[in-house]
């Protein structure tokens, strides 16, 4: 067992560490929510000890997995996500996120302004990558019946879900004001613009 610098605190291998956040957030419900919680942000927190705050990227990289796979919990998840933003170590920096023309002795970000970063980034990058909202039917346009479904539709049927449970955690995260309006915006964009068309041959 490796332990942080303080003696007390244990620190996990990256395996370890993903591991017990799934299994902590497989458990997560309204019901458990502060103890779990509190333990997610235990273990965000071992990002004390590091100089890219692995440990908190990983939590929030996790639980947008979660929260996408998950529609129907958005807002528990939400929910998260705003406790974790308030409540993680002021110390955590990543050497990844610098203050742009910082002039005090801090040229990172850290704690609550760092998390806030990590959150909108993900929110941004998540959505950029686009989803199919098309699921293949018959040359007809009946759906396909269950026996003769594929596991490219399963595939496609799963990266539906989670596009749309990606919008519905964003719009959850915009209404506990985790995310600007600027961010719904450029979502927007993304939804309302057409691709460009090729030109025709002559």
């Amino acid at each position: 067992v490796k332990y942080a610098p303080d003696g007390e605190t244990v620190i996990y291998d990256n395996e370890d560490l993903e591991k017990k956040i799934r299994s902590l957030l497989n458990k997560l419900s309204l019901e458990l929510f502060d103890d779990i919680t509190d333990e997610l942000i235990t273990l965000a927190n071992q990002s004390k000890w590091e100089t890219d705050a692995n440990a908190l990227k990983m939590t929030v990289r996790l639980t947008f997995a979660k929260a996408t796979d998950e529609p129907h919990w958005s807002s528990m998840y939400a929910k998260f996500c705003q406790k974790l933003v308030s409540t993680v170590d002021k110390s955590i920096y990543s050497e990844d996120y610098p203050i742009p023309n910082a002039t005090s002795e801090n040229q990172y970000y850290t704690g609550t302004n760092l998390a806030y970063r990590l959150l909108v980034t993900r929110c941004q990058s998540e959505y950029e990558k686009g989803w199919s909202t098309d699921l293949p039917v018959n040359e007809d346009g009946s759906p396909i019946e269950p026996e003769l479904m594929s596991d490219e539709y399963y595939a496609l049927a799963a990266q539906k879900r989670r596009g749309l449970g990606l919008v519905r955690f964003i719009g959850e995260l915009y209404r506990l004001n985790l995310i600007k309006f600027r961010v719904i915006v450029g979502c927007i964009r993304i939804l309302t613009t057409e691709p460009e068309k090729e030109d025709k041959p002559k």
